[in-house]
């Protein structure tokens, strides 16, 4: 029996799945610990100082550039998990991100403060990847309101790991310390989650199957 050149076999596509997953997984996380965990508390708060809730124009600039420094990083380890399941480009909707999500974050501080930059933010993500990342999937409703609903829920154990961090030992630490610390807490939790939720959904689209 003649093998078409097209037929991909089975094992195959179930190993690119699996990748693809995987690689989401890790890749988000990386990305938040990477770009707000670390870069954003170096860039922020080491060059241009502490801060109450009223920040300088320098503050407001570093805390900017850091945040679109994440977004950066967020949206291109994005983009290289999703090249492993769709054809994709390692900058597609950097502009989204790049306005979006610092905009977001300015926009919970401001109108609320703290926390709800954080959830904001988050927010600002899941409403990116739910409107540019449906075309991908057959029922883009459910698409769009499971990863909405992820990053709601990576927001939400975030804040209430950064505060119970903050309230339990960070407070006592010397400023710049503790603000790595709070920032390590608040997006390691917070990534992990959204990050193993949206697998979970990511892969009911994917191959179809629940668990």
């Amino acid at each position: 029996m003649e093998t078409s050149l097209f037929y991909t076999p089975a094992k195959t596509v179930v190993n690119r799945h699996q990748t693809f997953l995987k690689t989401w997984l890790t890749h988000h996380i990386l990305a938040n610990v990477l770009g707000m965990g670390l870069l954003h508390t170096a860039i922020s708060h080491t060059l241009t100082g502490p801060h109450g809730v009223r920040l300088t124009p320098p503050q407001w600039v570093a805390h900017t550039i850091s945040l679109l420094l994440f977004s950066f990083i967020l949206n291109f380890l994005q983009n290289k998990a999703l090249q492993l399941q769709f054809k994709r480009g390692n900058f597609t909707d950097l502009g989204y991100f790049l306005v979006c999500i610092p905009s977001a974050f300015w926009i919970g501080y401001y109108a609320f403060y703290i926390p709800f930059d954080i959830l904001f933010m988050y927010l600002a993500i899941g409403g990116i990847n739910a409107w540019r990342l449906k075309k991908y999937f057959t029922d883009e409703k459910k698409w769009a309101w499971q990863i909405m609903l992820a990053l709601l829920g990576g927001a939400l154990v975030g804040i209430a790991a950064g505060m119970a961090a903050y309230f339990g030992f960070v407070k006592d630490i010397k400023v710049l310390t503790g603000d790595f610390l709070l920032w390590l807490c608040i997006t390691l939790p917070a990534s992990v989650t959204y990050a193993s939720i949206s697998k979970l959904f990511l892969r009911q689209h994917v191959t179809g199957k629940v668990e």
